[in-house]
């Protein structure tokens, strides 16, 4: 009795079906893009009016490219709402200061790593590898508001949050010459 406790597993994974090509699991194929369970929601946020909700997912082919995706709560498929790769200049890379502030911070991602919604849910900010764009959420057209070759150091933060500001240096003194408000 006991073999046949022992053996009708066994005989149950034998009789089903076999997977003509596995994949070899090996450390590098642990860590490299696609991600083994698919790509996974990070930053996600209700829309201010609590119709949306706002999420980065990774690329399918990147999973160090993210995106800025929605999806309605009533239901229905999600749809891409900013393209992170679309938005990098050619040729951009970010500065060693970035990264090192970047791996401080646990960012490993590049495209869109952060977003903010504005109070009344009309517009998205997002900064891109050195640039800040905002997402006009009635058109679903974006638009770059600044044009620098230094990486922006802020986002707006918030839901009181009334304006954008950032800034391109690491230190908050002010030039010579002007004073400290």
């Amino acid at each position: 009795m006991k073999l046949i406790s022992v053996l009708a597993p066994l005989a149950v994974v034998a009789a089903s079906p076999v997977v003509a090509h596995a994949e070899k699991l090996t450390p590098e194929r642990v860590f490299a893009s696609p991600d083994l369970a698919g790509p996974r929601a990070r930053g996600v946020k209700l829309s201010p009016d609590g119709k949306t909700v706002t999420f980065l997912r990774a690329k399918t082919d990147d999973a160090r490219m993210t995106d800025l995706w929605a999806a309605d709560v009533a239901g229905g498929e999600p749809k891409l709402l900013v393209d992170g790769r679309a938005l990098i200049p050619q040729g951009r890379e970010l500065s060693e200061a970035e990264k090192s502030r970047r791996e401080r911070m646990g960012v490993q991602s590049r495209g869109v790593v952060d977003y903010a919604w504005d109070q009344q849910g009309r517009f998205i900010l997002a900064p891109v590898e050195g640039d800040v764009w905002l997402l006009e959420r009635a058109s679903g057209q974006t638009r770059r508001l600044t044009n620098t070759e230094a990486t922006p150091r802020s986002a707006p933060r918030g839901p009181g949050c009334r304006s954008c500001a950032t800034t391109t240096s690491t230190s908050c003194r002010p030039p010579a010459g002007l004073s400290a408000r």
